[in-house]
């Protein structure tokens, strides 16, 4: 079930104007509206978010789209024009974090880099991500400067690059390179160090079996369970380094031994003796699986154009201030009169004035609809007389 109160949650309270698309931004916006902050998505008109527009669909909705930008808001506004600029600037005054993933450069050409920013706002967090892999390191870093700017009162701007976190993400290849001088290659499933320690075929699936370091007697009794004790005594598998060197010449022999029975039959066999394992699942196992379903990690979320769509929810699960997701995503420009009218104080003629000058717009209609519309139309001038 959804999480409608956005009282509730970590960061409630906080209001993040959200300039970010496609995917790193708005998976870094995702992750703090669950945890409650007020997600404000500032789109550009006429289509807002191209990920809008991203299959697969149900009832015009961009399933891609949806499973992102859960329970947040959308106001449609054109930052190209002075007054959309400054309307944009006025609700910096009363945000918390603005967020953006363009080009660099960008918000400086259209006049809302993080000099005018901080200068209209002083406590302002400007997180700005580059590529699509970053956006967890966003959220931790908006995060980390949320507590800072409660010691200095200040904000700050954050640089999260793509580069950067798959260097930080690849700590351990880095540090075996530097100590090694040995060139990190492709490995499959299994781990570098720690052999066998990866995922087998067994008779109907896959497992994976992970060999502990410096549990006792571990590998000979997994030697002994699979029906290969002649490996314990070959010396070429006497230790953990020993049978990651000789890997090439272990790994047919597991995977002849674990394709002789299930993954279920392993599975209680090697729990048996204590040998961490798992089956490998795929995206249907996973969701049937009693442990997903018993931490709630996918939840139904309606949407008011009469269907539902089970998405993912926050790992993060607090005791005291639980979060989760709010709602359905937001129809382009959706919230641009609350927003607005809440925020600024604006009231429905100076907004009505400002969508007449085409400074702001919504709600509008989806894009996937215009795009269907098109895709019919070509489909029928491609048929045969």
């Amino acid at each position: 079930m959804t999480n409608p109160d956005q009282s509730r949650g970590p960061l409630a309270g906080l209001t993040v104007l959200d300039l970010t698309w496609v995917l790193s931004g708005p998976f870094a916006s995702m992750v703090l509206g669950d945890l409650g902050a007020d997600v404000i998505k500032v789109e550009r008109p006429p289509f807002g978010d191209v990920a809008r527009t991203t299959g697969p669909y149900i009832c015009d909705w961009s399933t891609y789209f949806f499973s992102i930008n859960r329970g947040k808001k959308s106001i449609c506004l054109d930052l190209k024009k002075p007054e959309g600029r400054d309307l944009f600037l006025r609700l910096v005054e009363k945000a918390d974090v603005v967020m953006e993933n363009y080009t660099p450069g960008t918000m400086e050409k259209l006049g809302v880099g993080y000099e005018t920013l901080s200068a209209r706002n002083p406590r302002i967090i400007h997180a700005a991500t580059s590529g699509f892999t970053a956006g967890l390191y966003t959220a931790i870093g908006i995060l980390a400067a949320l507590q800072e700017r409660e010691r200095s009162g200040r904000g700050q701007m954050i640089d999260i690059s793509m580069l950067d976190c798959q260097i930080a993400i690849l700590e351990n290849a880095f540090a075996r390179y530097f100590a090694t001088g040995e060139v990190p290659k492709p490995l499959g499933t299994r781990h570098p160090l720690a052999t066998p320690f990866q995922a087998f075929p067994t008779k109907d699936g896959w497992i994976v079996v992970a060999l502990s370091w410096g549990v006792e007697n571990q590998w000979e009794l997994f030697c002994a369970t699979i029906g290969r004790s002649e490996l314990i005594d070959d010396p070429r598998f006497d230790t953990p380094g020993l049978r990651t060197k000789h890997h090439g010449e272990l790994e047919p022999v597991l995977n002849d031994a674990l394709r002789q029975k299930t993954t279920a039959e392993w599975l209680r066999e090697l729990d048996g003796i204590g040998l961490p394992c798992g089956p490998l699942n795929d995206i249907p196992s996973a969701a049937e699986h009693p442990q997903v379903k018993a931490r709630g990690m996918l939840v139904d979320v309606e949407h008011p154009d009469g269907f539902s769509l089970r998405i993912a929810d926050t790992p993060v699960k607090l005791g005291r201030t639980p979060g989760g997701i709010k709602g359905p995503p937001p129809a382009l420009g959706e919230h641009t009169d609350e927003v607005l009218s809440r925020l600024l104080g604006l009231s429905a003629e100076e907004i009505a004035s400002l969508r007449q000058a085409e400074v702001v717009f919504g709600p509008l209609p989806s894009p996937v609809r215009r795009i269907r519309e098109r895709e019919a139309g070509l489909e029928k001038a491609s048929e045969p007389a």
